[in-house]
């Protein structure tokens, strides 16, 4: 299965962006309540109101389903960590915690603080061999929305990595665990531990280089 299978119509007009909301939505609620063993076409259809021949009209299979539903989360994260930076003044710096927050934030509250959707969607991708895939995704998307971050990609990739396999690791064995304080602190500070004086990892720094690293957007 292709890592980003395409939506057979591609909802371009309001009913129908209405009715793929109402297929996600839809997903994440037998996910959330019954879990992926549940999951099919047919029950996604009848969940969210609508005939199998309308659901096969933008999916051919629940795969599908998945995939779109993960990517349609990614650009809606990838919006809110935009636009909670944007909202931030133009001193914040990711090494006092302000922007990491908005990032570690945004993570730890994808798919709306659907915990049992979001454990059973990590482990339907892993079973697809798709993590890895999303997190390239993931990191690509970021990449274009941090340029006052000043790491290398490969940093960036190390960075996103940590926060997302930190997360889908506590979903997994232990999920009450992200409400606690305690793990929110613990992802900030590896943001900032990441970025804080030229990238950390002990690889070469703008200090060393001679130059001064400028972490304010």
């Amino acid at each position: 299965m292709k890592a980003q299978p395409e939506i057979r119509r591609q909802p371009s007009q309001a009913r129908a962006q209405m009715k793929v909301a109402l297929i996600f939505e839809a997903t994440l609620r037998i996910l959330e309540q019954e879990g992926e063993a549940a999951l099919n076409t047919n029950r996604i259809a009848a969940v969210a109101g609508i005939s199998i021949g309308t659901l096969y009209q933008y999916f051919p299979d629940k795969d599908a389903v998945l995939v779109a539903l993960v990517q349609e989360e990614i650009s809606r994260c990838c919006d809110a960590i935009r636009d909670g930076l944007a909202q931030l003044p133009a001193s914040a710096r990711y090494g006092d915690g302000q922007r990491a927050d908005v990032l570690v934030r945004v993570l730890l509250g994808a798919f709306g603080g659907k915990v049992g959707a979001r454990r059973e969607l990590v482990r339907a991708l892993q079973a697809r061999q798709l993590s890895f895939a999303f997190d390239q995704y993931i990191i690509e998307q970021l990449h274009g929305i941090l340029p006052s971050l000043p790491l290398p990609k490969a940093v960036l990739a190390i960075l996103i990595r940590s926060l997302l396999h930190t997360v889908d690791a506590t979903l997994l064995h232990d999920e009450a665990m992200l409400q606690r304080p305690g793990l929110k602190l613990a992802l900030i500070k590896t943001v900032q531990s990441l970025t804080r004086e030229g990238m950390g990892l002990g690889m070469p720094t703008a200090r060393v280089r001679g130059r001064q690293p400028n972490l304010t957007a």
